[in-house]
């Protein structure tokens, strides 16, 4: 497994599957419990097609479940559990 640094997320390009641009990656919420990742917090690109996704302070959240790949990008499956993505 590769390590992903926290420090090292905030302003990736954040896209689909499908290579849609969805927006740049402002910040991420931590179960401060567990230490779990619980979602990202993502400013969406205008025109970008983020009405399935809930909005905190101009950001959209992204569950983390529903994260493939964080690589160069953070690529995110929309498809998963479509019927909602409540954090």
């Amino acid at each position: 497994m590769v390590r992903v640094y926290g420090r090292t997320l905030p302003g990736k390009q954040v896209m689909t599957v499908d290579g849609a641009v969805i927006g740049k990656l402002v910040d991420v919420q931590v179960e401060m419990e567990t230490g779990i990742l619980k979602c990202f917090l993502v400013k969406p690109e205008p025109g970008a097609e983020v009405d399935m996704f809930e909005r905190s302070e101009g950001c959209v959240v992204i569950p983390a479940k529903l994260v493939r790949s964080i690589k160069d990008y953070i690529v995110v499956d929309t498809k998963v559990g479509e019927e909602s993505h409540e954090v």
